[in-house]
């Protein structure tokens, strides 16, 4: 197993396996906004025993370089390119953008997947919202998640609110305001549509608080029934929660048991996955061919109480 934080590429992946082996499944757990100082590998402050194995097994990576927030990030990481080159927005993509990750460019999805891999995404997107941007067309075969940050959409329906705090009353809206808030191609940051719960190409729910709640433990069954799949061919897995993105909402298992507040709980939560992902694994006899990095996009936000110490910035 392999340990990432914050963020690097896979190319050492081939230097990890002897010469003529065969090719490695690829699993990447992409956290949101997950502070350097969260976690107990890194000496955090919160309890994380299955991270912690992973980074006793495997190996820390400690050296780094990421955009600030979610959608350069995650375009760099997709594509091994400057993210200003790929996606040349101001901060990030916005629901109903009319810009997305250029579909010219070769992800790495598409890159596996033209070497016989089967390609698989659970989870954040944030590449693009529109049909041409949207992970099917971006070179991977399953999709099931978000096409953007779980706080993009309307209040009424818990997006703006964390888990246990009032939610606000649906307000009449006008075609003023709505036009009105959409600043840019990026998107609209004011009066948002539903948040789309997608999976392959189709809208299959509208997320309000119950799924909120539950949708890392989706994610986790959806990943670990795709690993225990018979593949025919090596498989490469991205796998990237919403969680610990603001609003926080931990399920019931975990709520309290920090000591950290809902942050603190949810990355509980997040080890908990990791360990259900890490335990189909070696239940399946995979582990010792698979290739699993665990990363967050970008560092926490401190102003949101997230930790990034010993790092200075957020």
């Amino acid at each position: 197993m392999r340990l990432l934080l914050p963020l690097l590429a896979l190319a050492f992946a081939g230097s990890v396996f002897a010469a003529g082996a065969p090719r490695p499944n690829l699993v990447f757990i992409n956290i949101d906004d997950l502070g350097y100082g969260e976690i107990g590998p890194y000496n955090g402050r919160n309890k994380t025993p299955e991270l912690d194995r992973m980074a006793k097994e495997g190996r820390k990576l400690t050296s780094f370089y990421a955009a600030p927030v979610c959608s350069p990030s995650r375009a760099s990481l997709m594509t091994g390119c400057y993210p200003k080159r790929v996606l040349p927005i101001p901060h990030v993509l916005f629901p109903v953008a009319q810009v997305g990750l250029n579909p010219n460019e070769r992800t790495i999805a598409e890159v596996l997947k033209d070497a016989g891999y089967t390609t698989a995404m659970i989870g954040k997107w944030h590449l693009g919202d529109q049909a041409p941007f949207l992970p099917m067309q971006q070179g991977f075969e399953r999709y099931l998640g978000l096409p953007y940050s779980n706080d993009m959409g309307p209040a009424a329906d818990g997006i703006k609110s964390d888990r246990g705090k009032p939610v606000p009353a649906a307000k009449a809206g006008n075609a003023k305001a709505k036009k009105a808030a959409v600043d840019d191609e990026t998107g609209t940051r004011g009066a948002q549509p539903p948040l789309a719960l997608i999976e392959g190409d189709k809208v299959i729910g509208r997320v309000r608080v119950d799924d909120q709640i539950g949708l890392l433990k989706r994610y986790t069954e959806r990943a670990v029934a795709f690993i225990k799949e018979k593949h025919a061919k090596p498989f490469f897995l991205y796998l990237a929660p919403n969680a610990v993105h603001f609003p926080r909402y931990p399920r019931d298992e975990f709520m309290g048991k920090s000591g950290n507040g809902l942050l603190g709980d949810w990355v509980q939560e997040i080890d908990w996955s990791v360990g259900q992902v890490l335990a189909a694994l070696r239940e399946a006899k995979l582990d010792q061919n698979t290739l699993v990095i665990f990363t967050s996009d970008n560092g926490g936000p401190t102003y949101q109480e997230a930790v990034n110490t010993p790092l200075r910035g957020a």
